[in-house]
């Protein structure tokens, strides 16, 4: 799943691609104030979705975990909810993240690869963020 559009009413159209290249549109629940930028399988039935904030004045970034079992099951919602939020003030560092990448090891928790890009801007950062999932997040 790569593409999402502001559905108007608190969800977001998203396109969801099967293995064998089907495609079909799905409803994801929004994290209000935020744009999503990018996703990841985190197993067979959830998705950890990366958010972002930028006007400006404040830059936050967000991931949500989305639940595809109803999709799966024949539905078109698939209701998500916040895992963590985090701005300039925040414990992590942030710029406008751009992508989510999801490593699973042989031993040890998964971990989870958050990136920004500086854009060529003297305003902007190039991140690297590498975080451990240490508790099950369903």
């Amino acid at each position: 799943m790569r593409k999402f559009k502001n559905g108007g009413d608190g969800a977001l159209t998203a396109l969801l691609v099967a293995p064998a290249g089907l495609t079909r549109r799905i409803m994801i629940d929004a994290v209000d104030g935020f744009a999503p930028t990018d996703a990841v399988l985190l197993d067979e039935t959830h998705l950890l979705v990366l958010h972002r904030r930028f006007t400006g004045a404040e830059t936050a970034a967000a991931i949500s975990i989305v639940d595809l079992a109803p999709v799966l099951a024949g539905g078109s919602a698939a209701p998500g909810r916040l895992l963590a939020r985090w701005g300039r003030d925040g414990k992590w560092p942030v710029d406008k993240m751009e992508g989510i990448a999801l490593v699973r090891r042989k031993t040890g928790p998964p971990i989870v690869y958050l990136v920004s890009d500086d854009n060529f801007s003297a305003a902007q950062r190039t991140l690297l963020l590498q975080l451990e999932i240490i508790a099950p997040l369903r």
